[in-house]
């Protein structure tokens, strides 16, 4: 359930993220666990155009000048809060992280993680939502020689992967974990109508 309500909130919200420009997108850098290899925030704000409580459709302006509609869950409880004017604020981040786990007794495995929260009843709409998938694969072979690694699935699967820095290729052994965790966050606040 939490994870199909999260996939509702970001196709509902799509129109509106899809016209945000990326606030920062991270380098590559070393983090304590392990390579971070992405991570992008993007944050937009929205002005509400029109809102029909009825239909439950939603009008609002982007930051860009383009207006869009969108069809507002019945999820949204405090959809009668919001109030024409009132600026929606939100933010999506998203990373992709990598380690190696030189633990012994490790084993390939998947595991996802989410959790949604929302403004009590009667406030101004708005929570937040995340989502963590972490996969794991044991190191089958090294080919040092062409720069390749064989990774296998929690599933059994194998998969040939490419190292670009094949000085790393020494500091790894069969059996090895190669961890790889992908995060997804989106925040989602209401501001009043600008008093005039």
């Amino acid at each position: 359930m939490t994870k199909r309500l999260f996939t509702i909130i970001l196709i509902t919200l799509w129109g509106a993220v899809a016209g945000a420009q990326a606030q920062g997108s991270a380098p590559v850098k070393e983090t304590p666990k392990g390579k971070m290899l992405s991570s992008n925030d993007i944050g937009i704000n929205a002005t509400v155009v029109a809102i029909n409580l009825e239909t439950r459709e939603l009008t609002y302006k982007r930051e860009d000048g383009a207006i869009r509609s969108i069809i507002v869950s019945e999820e949204a409880k405090n959809l009668p809060q919001l109030k024409v004017g009132d600026v929606i604020k939100l933010r999506y981040h998203e990373a992709v992280s990598i380690h190696l786990d030189k633990s012994s007794g490790g084993k390939a495995e998947y595991k996802e993680s989410a959790g949604i929260s929302r403004n009590a009843p009667g406030s101004k709409p708005g929570g937040t939502a995340g989502h963590e998938t972490t996969i794991s694969a044991t190191i089958e072979k090294i080919d040092a020689i062409n720069g390749w690694v064989t990774l296998k699935g929690p599933k059994g699967g194998l998969l040939d992967v490419a190292v670009e820095d094949h000085a790393i290729l020494g500091k790894l052994n069969i059996g090895d974990l190669v961890v790889i965790t992908y995060t997804e966050a989106l925040a989602v606040s209401v501001e009043e109508a600008p008093k005039k």
